[in-house]
Parts: C-alpha cells; structure tokens; sequence
C-alpha cells in the first residue's frame, strides 16, 4: 500500500493521545486502611470490574477515530502497477485519458466486461481533477481517436463523452493511443492563447486490460509545443481478476473444401481452434463442442479436447440442398469473450453444370474425331458432373438449349442465323459458351451472328513455318482457370506446339480476360462475361488438327476448369481472410450502374456509376464481423449476387487475454530495458489499480468507519455520565 499524501502519517501519532490519558488517569494517590470503608469499597470493586470493559472499548474507538482521520487524508493506494499519483502535481495539470477499446476488452468478468470496467475508472479519474485541471479522451483503435481534439476543463462534457463510448471488434495498439494523447495534450484550447495559459503537467493515464499483443512498442511522450514530457499513469482495470481466469477458447481460422465423391454439393468445412491458456506439463484437455450452422440451424455438432496452449484442428463435412454461395457459421460454445467464439464463412458449392458438346467434324473413327479428346477430359475427375450430350452441328437447331448450362462449339465452321441467334439468348439468359475453331473456320459468319458476344474480330488463319511451332506464353495464373497451373503442370502447358491459330483482334474492356497468349500477343485462350453469361475463345482446335494440346497433361484441368467456369460452378477460394478493419476488394458484375454493400447491422454503402470504372471497387467500411450483401443494379433492376458477397471476422490476435505484467508494459511503452535487467527502485513511480475499490472509494469507507466509531465513543460516553 502506498500513499498520495504520505506526510499526513504523520497524524497517527494523534492515536496516542487517548492512550497517555488512560495511563495518567491510572495514577492514584496512596490509600490508608479504614475498617469502617471496608465493605463500601468491596461494593465498589465489583461495579468497576463491569466499566472495565466498557473503558477498553471506548479507549479503542478513540484510537480508531483519529487513525481513521489520519489514513482518510493519507489517500491511501492500493496496488503495485507503476505509476505516478495525481496528487504528485504541483499546480495545475493536463490529463490524457486514453480507453482501451479493443476486441479483448468485450470479455466479461463477473457479469461486466472490461471495458464497462474501464468506463468507471475513466469517470473516477475526472472527478478527481482539480478546478484549474484539464483533460481529454483518446480511445485506443486503429487509428486512435479522440473525441475532443483539445483539453477542456468541462467535466460534464467529459462524462458525456465517456457515457457514449462503446468498445469495437478491432486490435488497439496503446503506443500509437499513447503517442496521439500526448500530443494533443499541447495544444491550446480554443479562444485560448499560449501567453494566457498557466504551466501544466502533462500526464497520461492508460485504462487496460492489458491483454497480449496490446503493447507493440515505445510510445511519444514529449508534448508537442513544449520541452515538457508526459508521465505516464497505467491502471489495470481487472486487477481484481485472477489470471488464470482470464483463459480464453476461439476460432483461429476456417477453410472450405469441395469433397471429389460421387455424392455432389458435399463440403468440407476444416476449423483451427486454439485454447489460449498457460501450457504446463500437468495441462488436461478442456472439453468444447462445435457446432455448423447453416441457414440459421444446427446441421451438425462435434465435442473438441483442447489442451491449454495448444491448437486443435477438425473437419465437418456438409452436403447442401443448393449449390451456389453459401455462408456457414462455425461456433464454440459461450465462453468468456463470445465474439471470438463465432467464424462466419462463405462457401462455394460446386453445382451440377450439364454441357452439349456441338461436333463439328464428326468421324467414324474415334481419335479423328473432333470431340473425342474434349469428351473424354470433360469426364475425367469429375465423378460429380453428369455426361455432356454430343450432337452434330446439323442437330443444333433441334435441341432445348434450356436443358443445359454450357455449350461447346467444337470446330464448327459455320452455323446458320437462326442457331447464332439461339446461342446468343442462351448467353444473355445466363449460359456458358465455348467456342474452338477449326480449320475450315469461317471468321465472317460468326463476326456477324455472335457480333454481341464476341469483344473483338477474326483475322485469316496463320500457319507456321516448316519446323516451327507457336507456344502459349504469359499465363494469367491468378484466374481460377489456370489456378491450378503451378511447377511442372505449367511446365507442361507452355511447351505446347502449336502450328496454326486464328489472330483475334480483341477490344479493350474490363469485361474479358486473356488467359493464355501466342508470342505475338495474339489471344490464345480468351474469356469474357456479358451481363448474365459467359464465352470463352480458344483460338486453335480442341483436337489435334492444329494443335497437340489435346496429348498435354495440362488439357485435362483446363478443360475441366473451363467448363465449372463457363457453368458458374467453379469454386473460387477467398483471396485472404477478412478482419474487422481490413479492405475488402468487391467485384462488380457487368454492366452494373449502381452497386450496394449491406453490413451486418444493416448499414448500406452505394457506389455510385462513377466509381465503377473497373471490375472491382475497394470497400473499407468492413467495422463489424458477420456477412456482407452485395446488390447490384442491372437494367434498371437491383438483383442479390451472392456470389460477390463475402465474410469478415474478428482478428485472433485479440483472443489471447492472458495479461501483460505492469512492469513490462511499462518499459516497452516508456522504451526502456526490461523489468528483469533493471533495478527494481521506481523513484516516484508508485502503485495503484482501480479494481474493486478506486482511491476515492477506500477513502469514503474509512470516513464512514470514522463516523460510527464516534458515534459509539458518544454512546458510551453519554451513559457513564448518566449513571
């Protein structure tokens, strides 16, 4: 214990005073025997034996009152977190109250969370300033903020801001909260002037919990404006807490998978969950249940054993009703800090994609036939895709192209008005159109059936020279059709011969993507997306006529890609994992005019025609964790695209709450060396922490103890006197 005014211990020696009366009143003079008093004296004796007792308690209850006086203006502190007192200024001063905000300080202890904690050791510390005292809030974030962008003296106002703070689900670094604090504590009051204002102190209280990861660094503590430096005041607010009861359980991460079986829109969902307690040799494993829950119910539930310190990895497998965008949550069972507890997800289940294949060269022998090569990789590897149906471009005409998702035209040299029409409104309906060409390819009937589709136009076939070859150069890996093409599987992409192509002059827009090049920059393997379809252009055969692609080990994965990318049913994983805070990239669909991000809350964020220049816009507003719906506006229409929606959750980093000890937080904020390598004396660095008692609130009590020990001295003084 330690004391903001220790020189009025000096006030305890008052306790004596009681004492050396007792003692004098002790004295008296030398009896003489009386026979005739004798028995008068033995009725005496027995009633002094009652008041005894009644002397003892009223000497200790005079005692206690000037005690109590003396240690009530001492201002006694309890704790051992080093920190200079406010009574050490002399003067005026500025303080900086700085409200850890961060994810940790959601937890809850005895039915109140940290920050609720933080909130009324905040209140305490503007009650306790001076009339010629100023101060100011800085809430810990990233950035930090502060609600008022100078000191003021307004204690009212003050309350009020600290009435409305809430905590948010982002780290906070106090250095960079620390840094900011002090120096806006040097700026002048508004309608002030530097020569009219009195010499402050500067000081810097910090409110805590002091949970790992919070500290990263030295902090600033020279005040802008002035050679003065800030001291620097931490307060733990869950001192009273014990440290092993700050063990914590979250989700670390999750990943989804689609399972290759015969059985189709089954997902496997693998989820890391960590224990964040001390790790000890004796360390048994904690008993957790998780569960998934998809549309709003709990599909299945699993029971984890987590040994502190460590991490736990599962996998739950799904199969869903509907294929398409679906969002998952993975959740723990309530604990401590709950938002930790929950990982919101997007998954991408593979649907079902049904292709026509369109010969255009049919033969009776199989290897010369056009498709054969293309059939045979559409099957491989895909247990959960149906057979494509295979016509002959002369069948065209007869078959319901609703019946399928995806329609390849393998070389067919030519196809009447009436079929490109068809295949047009297929496309602009939703469908997937794949064109190879051939040798016999005829440029201008399809520059002018499929003009609405095709971003470009066809020159005449080239055909290289004797013993040379054309090869694909400058792939496009970062595009889910050649994700796969990594090492040697690209090796084996690139070292295709080629010996003719037809050059497609492609138009410059954001809409299409040229995957795959000759050496002379002429389009190899191009896509593109119209408003609700999508075409892909290969601009050699799909056989072996002009190319030997179709014996490449790499023409089964591209084939197989293709076509999930043309039927809407490839999965695309998540470019990386969105945290609260963090800037999410949103892809915008063709021909959008006005696109909306609704958060978690329900908040709405419009980009507007003018910033939809490209495929994607950058969405910030990511301050809450839960699902982002995407909308867009097509035609005068605002359609959900699901496929555009995504995930945010909460940083781990946040989910250790094992505290930082004091004195380490101290050093590493004030840059200095360790606690272990340095001396233990703290000069005026003294303790204190608002746990279950603040300073004020120690004082109150031993004001009231002071108060009834009077009364109870009065009590028993009055009824001696009575008698």
């Amino acid at each position: 214990m330690t004391f903001a005014q220790p020189w009025m211990l000096l006030g305890l020696l008052g306790g004596l005073i009681p004492i050396i009366i007792h003692l004098i009143h002790r004295f008296r003079p030398r009896t003489q025997p009386f026979p005739a008093m004798e028995l008068l004296l033995r009725s005496v004796k027995r009633v002094e034996r009652r008041w005894r007792i009644r002397r003892f308690i009223l000497l200790s209850l005079r005692v206690l009152i000037l005690s109590a006086f003396a240690l009530a203006a001492a201002k006694p502190l309890i704790g051992t977190a080093p920190m200079p007192t406010t009574a050490n200024a002399i003067g005026p001063e500025r303080v900086a109250i700085v409200i850890d905000a961060s994810l940790s300080m959601r937890a809850q202890y005895r039915e109140r969370s940290a920050f609720s904690r933080a909130i009324d050791a905040a209140q305490t510390v503007v009650d306790e300033l001076k009339t010629t005292d100023q101060a100011l809030i800085v809430v810990a974030g990233n950035p930090p903020q502060l609600p008022l962008a100078q000191p003021t003296g307004d204690r009212g106002r003050l309350h009020g801001i600290l009435s409305r703070l809430q905590p948010h689900w982002r780290p906070s670094l106090l250095s960079d909260a620390v840094s900011a604090a002090t120096e806006a504590l040097g700026r002048t009051p508004e309608g002030s002037h530097d020569d009219s204002l009195p010499a402050f102190t500067y000081r810097v209280v910090v409110l805590s919990d002091f949970s790992k990861n919070t500290i990263d660094g030295p902090a600033n503590f020279r005040v802008s404006g002035s050679e003065a430096t800030a001291t620097l005041q931490l307060v733990n607010v869950l001192r009273d807490i014990d440290p092993n009861q700050r063990e914590n359980y979250g989700i670390v991460n999750a990943a989804s998978e689609v399972v290759p079986s015969g059985v189709s829109r089954m997902v496997a969902l693998h989820t890391r969950v960590r224990n964040y307690g001390e790790h000890t040799n004796a360390s048994k494993a904690h008993q957790r249940s998780l569960e998934l829950r998809t549309s709003q119910e709990i599909s299945h539930r699993i029971n984890l054993d987590i040994v502190p310190g460590t991490m736990t990895e599962s996998s739950l497998r799904h199969t869903f009703s509907t294929t398409g965008t679906q969002f998952c949550i993975l959740a723990l069972e309530p604990d401590r800090l709950q938002e930790d507890n929950t990982y919101y997800i997007r998954v991408n289940v593979r649907k079902y994609v049904r292709s026509l294949i369109v010969d255009g060269d049919p033969s009776g022998i199989e290897k010369e036939d056009e498709v054969f090569y293309l059939e045979r990789a559409h099957s491989a590897g895909s247990p959960d895709q149906p057979t494509p149906r295979i016509i002959s471009a002369d069948d065209l005409s007869r078959a319901d192209l609703h019946q399928f998702d995806v329609v390849v035209l393998a070389g067919v040299p030519f196809l009447s008005k009436e079929n490109f029409d068809r295949l047009v409104r297929f496309v602009q309906e939703g469908g997937g159109l794949w064109i190879t060409l051939s040798e016999g390819f005829d440029a201008r009937s399809y520059k002018t059936g499929l003009q609405d589709l095709l971003p470009g136009k066809f020159g005449e076939m080239r055909f290289a020279r004797e013993n040379e070859v054309y090869r694909f150069i400058r792939p496009q890996l970062n595009h889910p059709v050649l994700k796969l093409f990594e090492g040697e599987p690209l090796s084996g992409l690139l070292t295709t011969k080629t010996r003719a192509y037809v050059p497609f002059v492609s138009q410059a827009n954001n809409k299409q993507q040229i995957l795959l090049r000759f050496r002379d920059r002429s389009p190899a393997l191009l896509l593109h997306e119209v408003p609700s379809g999508r075409v892909a252009l290969l601009t050699t055969s799909i056989d072996r006529d002009l190319t030997d692609l179709a014996i490449r080990p790499s023409f089964v994965p591209l084939v197989r890609q293709t076509i999930l990318w043309l039927g809407k049913a490839l999965t695309e994983p998540e470019k990386h994992r969105t945290y609260v805070g963090d800037t999410y990239k949103v892809k915008v669909p063709a021909e959008t005019t006005k696109l909306q991000v609704r958060a978690p809350s329900g908040r709405v964020t419009t980009f507007r025609h003018s910033e939809l220049a490209h495929d994607h816009v950058l969405f910030s507003a990511t301050d809450e964790p839960g699902f982002y719906e995407v909308h867009a506006q097509v035609d005068q229409a605002i359609v959900d695209i699901p496929s555009s929606g995504f995930a945010v959750n909460v940083d781990p980093s946040e989910s250790d709450l094992r505290p930082t000890p004091l004195e380490d937080a101290y050093a590493i904020l004030r840059g200095e060396r360790s606690p272990q390598s340095r001396q233990a004396s703290h000069g005026s660095i003294q303790g204190q922490s608002f746990g279950s008692f603040g300073q004020d609130q120690l004082t109150r009590i031993l004001l009231i103890l002071m108060g009834l020990a009077f009364l109870l001295e009065s009590g028993l003084t009055a009824s001696r006197i009575g008698r």
